[in-house]
């Protein structure tokens, strides 16, 4: 008796990505939708040897890198991204599909991101690249000439990173929190404080908005 191998055709590929950096997101969770009757049905034979443990805990995982899920009596595919923000689907039927992209297990720190109508036809993979849009900040450091300041100090309220100031007075940060408004309270949250030899240190507030790189330019004065 001759054993054959069997080879399995990746349906579904593409990479994960953080919006405004163009850095590769590990651990995103990729979420494929059911579109037409024919992947609904695909799914429903897959799900039958586990109905049991289904209901019981709505997920069930059909191998190291695919979960089947049931979310309001409707089945998914989920898989997530790896070290390098690849992902993947293999032997899918025929037909149109969505995805949802997001990173649950990082709060408000990004977006989400959905994509519609990707066609899967034939042995060709289809290639969905997605990015994912970060809540962060950035702007500009500069003197009280309007001159830029290299190597300004950027902290924000509650997260250790700091970042720092470019030749021009650019800085960035993203994956940040969202604060909760305080009605007790009118100033705006996180605060973020910056710092610069020779210069005194300024603090300003800001609203971040989920999966919103929000501008914030600030203006120190010589010591």
């Amino acid at each position: 008796m001759k054993l054959q191998s069997t080879q399995h055709q990746v349906a579904i590929a593409g990479i994960v990505s953080d919006a405004e950096t163009g850095d590769l997101i590990s651990g995103a969770k990729v979420k494929l939708g059911h579109v037409s009757e024919a992947f609904n049905h695909w799914l429903v034979l897959k799900a039958l040897p586990f109905a049991d443990a289904l209901n019981r805990d709505g997920r069930i995982q059909l191998n190291p890198t695919l979960t089947l899920v049931q979310e309001q009596n409707a089945l998914f595919l989920v898989t997530y991204t790896a070290l390098d923000g690849h992902y993947y689907f293999i032997d899918l039927p025929d037909g149109i599909y969505s995805l949802q992209v997001a990173l649950p297990h990082l709060g408000t720190r990004y977006g989400t991101r959905q994509v519609e109508n990707l066609n899967v036809a034939g042995a060709e993979a289809t290639i969905a690249n997605l990015s994912l849009p970060p809540t962060g900040i950035k702007g500009r450091i500069l003197d009280s000439d309007q001159n830029p300041i290299v190597m300004a100090k950027v902290q924000v309220e509650g997260n250790p990173v700091a970042v720092f100031s470019d030749r021009n007075g650019d800085y960035e940060l993203t994956g940040l929190e969202v604060w909760q408004r305080d009605l007790a309270s009118q100033s705006a949250r996180p605060g973020v404080t910056v710092s610069a030899q020779g210069y005194q240190s300024a603090t300003s507030g800001v609203w971040l908005s989920v999966g919103e790189m929000k501008s914030l330019d600030l203006t120190l004065t010589r010591k």
